[in-house]
């Protein structure tokens, strides 16, 4: 638009609002008042229009009729009141100035968006206060699942779905209440040992707490949409002594229903020998068999079979797979092949296998049944030499059964028993018996003489030229006994006898011992009324005791050391809980000085010559004839040698 016609416009506005203001007044006369009033507000509105930036005026005053006054006036509609007597307030103003009019006022009219903000902030407020809510709800979902386990969470088989771990716990402990363990064994109907026999139950480790504060309780919507298995340890307990006593109580363990093993053995058929293996038996070791139902039961196993187990029954000492039994076996059918004839003179004798079985007869056990091999014996000589080995016999059966160590000398006594013998002759490798072990001491002297009860005892306290076993059929017969050597058969010899002259005979005769032993002692008042205590113990750990001396309030026993050191103290240890004694100690690897003494006058310088040698004397005890000197098993060799010194010396 041009400024003409801005002009234009201006112009027709002006004379339409002086117009307007002509016909608004009509006749009605201002007051000077109004004239004062109506200039004002024209000089205000010309001072506005000239600040303004608005086409409008900024301030138009427009004539009002005056409000009636005391009761004369006109009326706002300008028509007269009651005495026709009309007031105006405002004036006709003498001139009206406009400012021109922008453009803008011809633009659109634009509605204020006051509305669609308020609707957009309440809006806001309402996801706001949702979201608030939302956390807040999740927050306490998840103070929730610190303590419990997410949806779809399985331990040991259990739902644990929204569960504590005090919850899953006692499922877990429930199930305990039901276990029972079936107990298979050799040759016996199964038994069943139920929890409640035992006092089974449940002993949390705290794992399973453990995995509930692995879990992050904020992640708890991943149950819903995962499942989570665990596998936790279950640890329980039981009462032992319950369950040993449980153990003791089973059919198995009972003595009446159980059978030894037997020994693998030789068997005499046909002329040949053969092995004939060994029997398993169902003899329970009850201790082993407490071991493995104890760990079958840690375990949670359901059932344990003692038969699996080798260890938890007594088994063979001798089984067929032994190489000495084959050995055994080649031996036996090499002398059943061999036919062997011994000239006496003008007389033979034929020796085959058919003769060598029958010379011994055992029982059913394996022991020698006397009467009967005297017997046998007698009639196989019969007035005539006789040659026979001397290590193996016959049982009943006919099977072969074969002697311990010195069955050569056992034989050969009872041979002279049975056939009532005026001397019994032992020919061995050594030139009689010897005053000491030719292995420690140089050149010992040989012993002209000796009773059968010196014999017995050395043998005994550990002498091994002749088997302790083949002393007493001979001294029950009274027949002498005479130890010859083999590679020198010109010598003497020694000759045992029931009785002989010691008034000539050397002080300190012979000296022997044996070595790996172990001391128990054991003081306790009223000793004597410990034996049977004592005894039950010994059988229960199958112990043989070398010595056991009691003498007034005090107990010593002699053990080998070949049962090892923990056996020896645990039977120790036994001992003490039964006994209750007032002491009770062990000494170990320690050997036995043995000295057959005819003259107690030497024994004190014996002590003195091993006590000089280095090695402390523990202690002295007496065993029939021999004197009895108890010392390191590392000073044995020493102590023999300074004692055998001394009792040559005063021999020469």
């Amino acid at each position: 638009m041009s400024n003409e016609e801005k002009k234009d416009i201006e112009d027709k506005i002006n004379d339409a609002m002086a117009k307007i203001v002509s016909d608004t007044v009509g006749d009605v006369q201002p007051e000077k008042k109004s004239d004062s009033s109506a200039s004002h507000v024209t000089a205000e509105n010309s001072k506005s229009a000239g600040h303004s930036k608005s086409a409008r005026p900024s301030n138009v005053s427009h004539a009002r009729s005056a409000r009636p006054s005391g009761g004369s006036g006109t009326s706002r509609s300008g028509r007269p009141s009651g005495n026709g007597t009309v007031t105006s307030k405002s004036a006709r103003p003498k001139k009206i100035s406009y400012v021109p009019i922008d453009e803008s006022e011809f633009a659109p009219i634009v509605l204020p968006k006051k509305k669609k903000h308020k609707a957009l902030r309440v809006t806001g407020m309402i996801a706001a206060m949702v979201l608030v809510a939302a956390g807040c709800a999740y927050a306490g979902v998840s103070y929730y699942y610190t303590n419990h386990f997410f949806e779809g969470t399985t331990i040991n088989g259990i739902n644990s779905s929204n569960k504590t771990a005090y919850e899953v716990e006692q499922e877990i402990a429930s199930k305990m209440a039901d276990y029972s363990i079936e107990i298979k064994a050799r040759d016996q109907e199964a038994q069943t040992i139920t929890g409640s026999d035992i006092d089974y139950r449940y002993i949390s480790s705290g794992e399973i707490l453990n995995l509930l504060k692995e879990q992050k309780p904020y992640e708890w919507v991943k149950g819903f949409f995962e499942k989570t298995t665990y596998t936790a340890k279950e640890e329980t307990a039981f009462d032992k002594t319950k369950l040993e006593n449980e153990v003791k109580s089973l059919n198995c363990a009972q003595k009446e229903n159980q059978v030894a093993p037997e020994n693998a053995y030789v068997s005499f058929n046909n002329s040949e020998f053969t092995i004939v293996p060994e029997t398993a038996g169902s003899e329970l070791k009850v201790k082993e068999a407490y071991q493995m139902i104890s760990e079958a039961i840690s375990s949670d196993d359901a059932e344990v079979d003692l038969g699996s187990n080798p260890d938890a029954y007594v088994t063979a000492d001798i089984t067929s797979d032994s190489a000495d039994l084959q050995a055994t076996v080649d031996a036996y059918n090499n002398f059943a092949k061999a036919s062997i004839t011994y000239t006496f003179g003008d007389e033979t004798v034929t020796l085959d296998g058919n003769t060598i079985k029958d010379w011994l007869q055992f029982d059913d056990t394996g022991q020698l049944r006397t009467e009967a091999s005297y017997a046998a014996l007698g009639s196989l000589a019969d007035g005539r030499k006789i040659v026979t080995p001397g290590f193996y016999g016959t049982l009943p059966d006919g099977r072969i059964h074969t002697l311990p160590r010195g069955g050569s000398d056992v034989t050969g006594a009872l041979a002279a028993a049975a056939l009532h013998a005026d001397l019994y002759e032992n020919w061995t490798d050594v030139p009689g018996i010897l005053a000491a072990d030719p292995g420690l001491v140089k050149e010992p002297a040989p012993v002209a003489q000796l009773s059968y009860d010196e014999l017995q005892t050395l043998s005994q306290v550990g002498m091994q030229v002749l088997h302790e076993n083949a002393v007493a059929p001979v001294q029950r017969a009274q027949i002498p006994l005479r130890v010859c050597s083999t590679f020198r058969p010109e010598l003497p010899g020694t000759l045992v006898q029931p009785h002989i002259d010691v008034q000539h005979a050397p002080s300190a005769v012979c000296f022997a011992g044996r070595r790996q032993l172990a001391m128990l002692r054991i003081v306790r008042p009223q000793a004597g009324e410990s034996r049977a205590i004592l005894s039950d113990v010994l059988a229960q750990r199958q112990l043989q005791p070398f010595s056991a001396q009691t003498a007034c309030e005090e107990t010593t026993l002699l053990l080998s050391m070949q049962a090892g050191s923990e056996q020896l103290h645990a039977l120790r240890e036994q001992l003490c809980r039964a006994l209750r004694p007032q002491l009770c100690t062990l000494r170990e690897n320690l050997s036995i000085l043995s000295v057959l003494c005819r003259s107690t006058r030497v024994v004190p310088e014996l002590l003195r010559a091993v006590e000089m040698s280095g090695a402390p004397v523990h202690d002295l005890m007496k065993s029939g004839p021999c004197v009895l000197m108890l010392v390191n098993d590392s000073q044995y060799e020493s102590s023999l040698r300074a004692a055998y010194a001394v009792s040559r010396d005063r021999n020469d």
